[in-house]
C-alpha cells in the first residue's frame, strides 16, 4: 500500500500531476489539515445597513445614446424582468434627492446568462458612468462624466465617486446585446464597516438556482429580496457566480482570480457537491475507480483550498452541505455509504464534510444539531423526488427546489450575519420646500416659466436615511404661468413608512400700471396709510378667490403691521367682517401674509385645522380664520406710486490741447435718469443738442442738452458744457544738479581727472517736452580738475522759453595727511612637545600693516625681535616683535610669544563599538553565526600612540549565538595609562511575521487564558524525548525559554514576573512545532 499526503493548499494541483501513475495502482490518501486558517473576519455585525437608493425609482433606456426620442421602462429591482437591447445603450437611474454623505456610491447589476464570464453578449463589457444634479428626468439638464470602466464578469459591481447626484446614467459601448436583470445604485459603507456583498459560488446548481433573469425558473423566495424584507435595514448586493460542474475542477483557481478582480465581497457562499470533482470533464478519476475514498479526498482537498483562498483576503466564507449525486431514480434510496459507479454514482460521506466545516469554519455549525446551518442534505433528501424540485434530469432545480435553495441560504446569513438590534424602525423625518414665489409680469407678456429648488427631505430613520419624494399639487416645474395664485405640494416617504408634505404658493403679478392711490371700480376707498390705498370690495367671495382678484388688479388682500393700521381697517367695517390677507393653510399653525410679508403684527387669533384664511371683526378688530366655502368681503390693499423723474448729467469738462494740435476725441459719460412712476424704472433718453459722444472736436465750446421721459409721461432736462483749449500753457522749469564733490591729493600729485552725472530737467509746458541742457561754467566732465575749488554751472530752457540754471562745486586738496599706521602680529602660538622632544621648527606669517597716510602707501615691516620664521624654537617661551613704518613716518610694533611645553600629556581616550544589532532567525532555527565590525579607539595621548584593544565579555566575532541578547564589551588601554570601555547587545528574536502566521493549534491548550501568575499548557504530542518551550513578545521578542522533558499531558510555567500584555507560546522539538497565544494580567 502507498500513501500519500495531501495538504488542502495544493491538494487538486498534486492529485492532477499524477494521476496517470495513480490510475494503475491502488492509493490509499490521507488529506492532512494540519493548518487550519480560522476567518479573521471579526464580529459578523461588522455589516453596513448599505441601502439600494435607486430602488422603485424611475429607469430609461434608450438604444443610441443621448438619443431619448424613446423610453422602455427597466422594473427595478425585479429579478425576472429582462432588458434586452443592442449596443450603444444609454440607461438613467433616478436616486434619492439626498444620497449618502460617503465618499462613493456602488453602481450594481445582474445579467440574464448561464455563464458567470459571458460578458460580450449579455453583461456591461465597456461602461461610462455620468451624474446630473438638475435632470428632472433623466435625460435634460447637465451631466458630468465621472469614470469610464471595463467588466470581466456578468454579475458584477463597481465604486464612483459620490458627488450627491440626483440622477445617474450608464452608457454601455461594446456589448452585442445587452441582456439586464437587475441594475441599482446602492450606498457605500461608512469607514470601519464592509459593504453587504455577497458572491454565490457553485456548480450549475447555484448558477440556476440563484437568478439567471429566466422567469421559468425564477424562485418566489428571492435571497436579496427575502433578507431585505426580513431585515429592512440590510439590502444584499448579490453576484451570482455558479458555473457549470464539468468547470470544477478549476473552482479554486477561478475563485482566486475573482477575489483578486473584486476585493470589496464579504461573503462567499459555497455551494460545491462532491460530483463536482467525479463528472468533471474530463474527470479526475473515472467513474469504474473502485478507489471510491480517493474521490472525498479530493473534494476535501479542493474544498479547504476554497476556504483558505476567502480567509487570507479577509473575507468570510459560508459552506453547504451538498451530497449532490449523479442520474439518481430514487434520491431517497441512497445513503451515505452507497455508491453504484454504473450508474454514476459517488459515495456521499457527509461525514467528512462535516468535520471539514466544523474544523475550518465553525462560525457555520449549528450547535443544537451538529451540523451545518447551510444543510441542503435534509431537505433535498426527504422532498427531491416530489414534483418540481428537480428538473427531468433529476440533478438541475426547478421551480420549488430553487425556492428551497434561495430559504436556505436565507436561514443561514440570518443565523450568521444579521442583527435585527441594527433596525430602526423610527426616525425623524423632515420635509422643507422653498420659499413663496411672487413675480412681476413684464409689459406684454402674459405668462412667465417658473422654476425652483427641489424640497429637502431627510431622514433619521434605522432602516435608511433614503427618502422618496413626490410632487402632489400644483403646476409642475418650468410650467408658464398666467397672473394668478398657485399652490405647489410635496409628499416625502421614508423606509420606516412615515410621510410628511409641504407646500408653497406662486404668485403671478400683472405688469405694473402706475397708480396714485385714486378710485377703484367695485370698491370703495377706506383710506391711506404709509403711500398704501386700502379699498373694501362691493361683492362678496371666499378667500382664495379674493386673492386672486386683488392679484389681477395688480394689489393683494390686506396685510395688518400695526396697530394703526389695524384700526384704519376696523373703522371702515359697517356690522360685518372682511378678508385680509392672513392664512395657513400651507402650513398648519404657521400663519402667512398673502404677499410674502413677514407676520410681525400678531393678535393672537384662534385657529384649529379646520380654518386657514384670515378676516377681521368689526366688533373689535380682532382676526379670525374660517374655511374655503366661507364668502364675505375683502379688503384690497395697493401701492401708491410717486411719479417723480429726475436727470443727472456729466459735469462740464475742460480739454487742454498740447500746441500744435487741432481738435480731440472725447467719450463722455452718458446722463442717468431715475423715476418713480412704476417698479419697472423705464425712463427713454434723449440727446436734443451737442456733437455726437465720441466726435473730433476742435478748440472752442460745446454744448450738450438731454431729456428723460419715463412711462407715466413726466419728463426732465439736462445741459452740460465741452470747453476745448489750444492755448499754450508756460508751466514751470526745475534743474537739478549733483552734490558737491570732494577729493584729497595724494602727496605730490596736482590735479584729477573726474566724470560725474549730468544735471536732470523737467517742465510742464504744453507746447513740448524737449529740454535744451547746457553747461555754461567751469570744466566738462572727464576734465583734469586742479587744486583748489572748481564751480560747475548748467543752464536749461524749454518750449515755453523757461529757463534755470544750477551750480555745484568740486574741491581738490593736496595737503599731507600724516593718518594712523596700525600692525597685528598673530595670536600666540602654543606647541606641545612629544616627550623626549627638545625643540620644534615653526613658520609663521606676520599680520597686514596698514595705514591712512595719503603721501604713499608704502609701508616697511621689519622683525625686531626673536628668531625668525623656520627655526627651531627651544622649550620655554620665546618673544617675536615685529615693527612698521609708513611715508608719514607713522610706526607700530607688535609682539607675539610661542611657548612650547614638554610636560608629558595623558589626553583622552575614547572607544566606540557599534550600534545594538537585532537578527531575525526563521522560525525553528535556534542560533546563528554572525561577525561584527571591531571596535575603534582613539587618543590624544602624546606620550605614544599604541593602543591595546581587548575583549572582555560576550561571545566572539564569528561564532554562534543563540535567540535572546548577547552582550558583548570592549576594553582600550593607551601608553599614557587611560582606558575606555564600550558594550553593544545582539537581539536575536524570531521572524515577526512568522510569529504572526500560526493560529491557535488544536492540539495546544492554554489554561487559563489570560493568565496572571501560573500558565498550563495541555497538549497532545509524543510522550518522549525533550521539548523547548519559549515566550514572545507580541512584537516578536524572546521573554523566556525552557526546555521540558515529554512524559505527561501538561507543563506548567511561572509567568508571574513578565509584564501585562499579548504573548505567543511555540511548543517545539524535532517532530512537532505548535503554538499558542495569551494574555498576561
Amino acid at each position: 500500500m502507498h500513501i500519500i499526503i495531501v495538504s488542502p493548499t495544493f491538494g487538486l494541483q498534486l492529485i492532477c500531476q499524477t494521476y496517470m501513475f495513480l490510475k494503475s495502482r491502488l492509493f490509499f490518501i490521507v488529506v492532512i489539515f494540519s493548518f487550519v486558517k480560522l476567518p479573521v473576519w471579526g464580529q459578523m455585525s461588522n455589516v453596513a445597513t448599505n441601502q439600494c437608493i435607486s430602488l422603485n425609482k424611475p429607469v430609461y433606456c434608450n438604444q443610441t445614446a443621448l438619443n431619448w426620442s424613446s423610453y422602455s421602462a427597466l422594473s427595478d429591482g425585479d429579478d425576472g424582468t429582462t432588458l434586452e437591447v443592442a449596443s450603444p445603450v444609454t440607461i438613467a437611474l433616478q436616486v434619492d434627492a439626498q444620497t449618502s454623505t460617503t465618499d462613493s456610491l456602488i453602481l450594481h447589476w445582474r445579467a440574464k446568462s448561464w455563464d458567470n464570464r459571458d460578458v460580450n453578449t449579455a453583461s456591461l463589457k465597456h461602461y461610462e458612468i455620468y451624474t446630473s444634479h438638475n435632470s428632472t428626468n433623466g435625460v435634460n439638464g447637465d451631466w458630468t462624466f465621472i469614470q469610464e470602466g471595463y467588466s470581466h464578469y456578468k454579475d458584477n459591481f463597481v465604486f464612483f465617486p459620490n458627488n450627491q447626484p440626483k440622477w445617474v446614467q450608464v452608457r454601455e459601448l461594446d456589448s452585442d446585446t445587452l441582456k439586464l436583470a437587475r441594475l441599482e445604485v446602492f450606498q457605500n459603507a461608512p469607514a470601519g464597516k464592509k459593504n453587504d456583498i455577497w458572491m454565490f459560488y457553485g456548480d450549475s446548481q447555484t448558477l440556476g438556482a440563484m437568478g439567471t433573469g429566466d422567469t421559468n425558473y425564477q424562485a418566489a423566495t428571492r435571497f436579496g429580496n427575502q433578507i431585505h424584507a426580513d431585515h429592512p435595514c440590510y439590502y444584499p448586493i448579490v453576484l451570482n457566480m455558479g458555473k457549470g460542474g464539468e468547470r470544477a475542477t478549476q473552482a479554486y483557481v477561478d475563485l482566486e482570480q475573482i477575489l483578486d478582480d473584486l476585493p470589496q465581497i464579504s461573503f462567499v457562499t459555497l455551494a460545491y457537491g462532491i460530483n463536482d470533482v467525479i463528472f468533471s470533464v474530463p474527470p479526475l478519476v473515472p467513474y469504474d475507480d473502485p478507489a471510491n475514498d480517493v474521490n472525498t479526498s479530493i473534494f476535501l482537498a479542493a474544498y479547504a483550498t476554497m476556504i483558505n483562498t476567502c480567509n487570507d483576503r479577509g473575507i468570510l466564507p459560508i459552506p453547504a452541505r451538498i451530497p449532490w449525486v449523479h442520474f439518481p431514480n430514487d434520491y431517497s434510496s441512497y445513503e451515505d455509504t452507497t455508491a453504484d459507479h454504473t450508474n454514476g454514482i459517488t459515495p456521499i460521506n457527509l461525514h467528512e464534510m462535516d468535520s471539514l466545516i466544523a474544523q475550518y469554519t465553525p462560525y457555520a455549525i449549528d450547535t443544537s444539531l451538529g451540523i451545518p446551518y447551510a444543510d441542503f442534505d435534509t431537505w433535498f433528501r426527504e422532498h427531491g423526488d416530489e414534483d418540481e424540485v428537480f428538473q427531468e434530469d433529476h440533478v438541475h432545480l426547478y421551480r420549488r427546489g430553487i425556492n428551497q435553495f434561495n430559504k436556505i441560504w436565507v436561514h443561514t446569513a440570518e443565523a450568521i450575519i444579521y442583527d435585527n438590534t441594527n433596525c430602526d424602525t423610527t426616525g425623524n423625518l423632515t420635509i422643507t420646500c422653498p420659499e413663496n414665489i411672487y413675480k412681476i409680469l413684464a409689459d406684454s407678456i402674459s405668462e412667465v416659466a417658473v422654476s425652483w429648488d427641489s424640497p429637502f427631505a431627510s431622514s433619521t430613520c434605522g432602516l435608511g436615511p433614503s427618502v422618496l419624494l413626490t410632487q402632489v399639487e400644483g403646476p409642475e416645474m418650468d410650467s408658464l404661468l398666467g397672473v394668478g395664485n398657485y399652490y405647489v405640494a410635496y409628499e416625502t416617504t421614508d423606509n420606516c413608512g412615515q410621510s410628511k408634505m409641504c407646500r408653497f404658493s406662486i404668485t403671478i403679478q400683472p405688469p405694473h400700471i402706475p397708480f396714485d392711490c385714486g378710485e377703484v371700480d367695485g370698491f370703495s376707498k377706506i383710506g391711506e396709510l404709509n403711500n398704501h390705498g386700502y379699498y373694501l370690495s362691493e361683492n362678496i367671495a371666499n378667500w382664495k378667490n379674493a386673492r386672486d382678484t386683488a392679484t389681477m388688479l395688480g394689489g393683494y388682500l390686506a396685510t395688518v403691521s400695526s396697530q394703526t393700521e389695524n384700526d384704519l381697517l376696523q373703522a371702515a367695517l359697517n356690522q360685518e367682517t372682511a378678508f385680509i390677507g392672513i392664512y395657513d393653510f400651507l402650513e398648519e399653525g404657521s400663519p402667512e401674509w398673502a404677499n410674502g410679508e413677514p407676520v410681525t403684527f400678531d393678535l393672537s387669533f384662534d385657529n384649529s385645522e379646520a380654518n386657514d384664511f384670515g378676516l377681521i371683526n368689526f366688533w373689535a378688530g380682532t382676526w379670525g380664520l374660517v374655511n374655503e366655502w366661507i364668502t364675505k368681503k375683502y379688503i384690497l390693499e395697493k401701492g401708491c406710486d410717486i411719479l417723480d423723474l429726475t436727470m443727472t448729467c456729466p459735469s462740464d469738462i475742460t480739454i487742454q490741447l498740447p500746441v500744435g494740435q487741432t481738435d480731440t476725441a472725447f467719450i463722455w459719460e452718458l446722463p442717468t435718469a431715475e423715476t418713480l412712476c412704476d417698479s419697472s424704472g423705464d425712463v427713454s433718453l434723449s440727446q436734443l443738442s451737442g456733437e455726437p459722444n465720441g466726435a473730433l472736436l476742435s478748440a472752442g465750446s460745446y454744448s450738450y442738452t438731454w431729456t428723460a421721459v419715463d412711462s407715466c409721461q413726466n419728463s426732465a432736462s439736462c445741459f452740460w458744457v465741452i470747453v476745448v483749449d489750444s492755448t499754450p500753457i508756460a508751466g514751470d522749469l526745475s534743474i537739478n544738479c549733483p552734490s558737491a564733490i570732494n577729493i584729497v591729493l595724494p602727496v605730490g600729485q596736482s590735479d584729477i581727472v573726474l566724470d560725474w552725472t549730468s544735471p536732470v530737467a523737467s517742465t510742464t509746458c504744453n507746447v513740448s517736452a524737449n529740454i535744451s541742457l547746457s553747461q555754461i561754467g567751469g570744466p566738462v566732465a572727464g576734465s583734469a580738475i586742479p587744486v583748489g575749488t572748481t564751480d560747475i554751472t548748467y543752464v536749461a530752457t524749454d518750449s515755453c522759453q523757461n529757463s534755470d540754471t544750477c551750480t555745484f562745486q568740486i574741491v581738490v586738496d593736496s595737503t599731507p595727511i600724516a593718518g594712523d599706521l596700525s600692525i597685528n602680529c598673530p595670536s600666540a602660538i602654543n606647541i606641545d612637545l612629544p616627550v623626549g622632544q627638545s625643540d620644534i621648527v615653526l613658520d609663521w606669517t606676520p599680520r597686514v600693516a596698514s595705514t591712512t597716510c595719503n603721501v604713499s602707501a608704502d609701508i616697511l615691516l621689519s622683525q625686531i625681535g626673536g628668531p625668525v620664521a623656520g627655526s627651531a624654537i627651544p622649550v620655554g617661551t620665546t618673544d617675536i616683535t615685529y615693527v612698521a613704518m609708513d611715508s608719514c613716518q607713522n610706526s607700530d610694533t607688535c609682539t607675539f610669544q610661542i611657548v612650547v611645553d614638554s610636560t608629558p600629556i595623558a589626553g583622552d581616550l575614547s572607544i566606540n563599538c557599534p550600534n545594538d544589532i537585532s537578527i531575525e532567525l526563521p522560525i525553528g532555527q535556534t542560533d546563528t553565526i554572525f561577525n561584527w565590525e571591531i571596535p575603534v579607539a582613539n587618543t590624544t595621548c602624546n606620550v605614544n600612540s599604541g593602543i591595546s584593544l581587548t575583549q572582555i565579555a560576550g561571545s566572539t566575532s564569528g561564532s554562534a549565538l543563540p535567540l535572546g541578547t548577547s552582550l558583548v564589551s570592549y576594553m582600550a588601554i593607551d601608553s599614557c595609562g587611560n582606558s575606555d570601555t564600550c558594550s553593544f547587545s545582539i537581539h536575536i528574536t524570531p521572524e515577526p511575521d512568522a510569529l504572526h502566521k500560526p493560529t491557535n493549534s488544536p492540539k495546544l491548550k492554554i489554561i487559563p487564558n489570560p493568565v496572571n501568575k501560573t500558565l498550563r499548557i495541555e497538549f497532545d504530542a509524543p510522550k518522549v524525548g525533550k521539548a523547548t518551550v519559549r515566550i514572545f513578545s507580541g512584537e516578536g521578542v524572546l521573554v523566556s525559554s525552557r526546555q521540558v522533558t515529554l512524559g505527561k499531558d501538561e507543563i506548567s510555567l511561572d509567568v508571574s514576573k513578565i509584564k501585562q500584555g499579548a504573548y505567543y507560546v511555540q511548543f517545539i522539538s524535532s517532530d512537532f512545532n505548535y503554538w499558542g497565544r495569551f494574555v498576561k494580567i
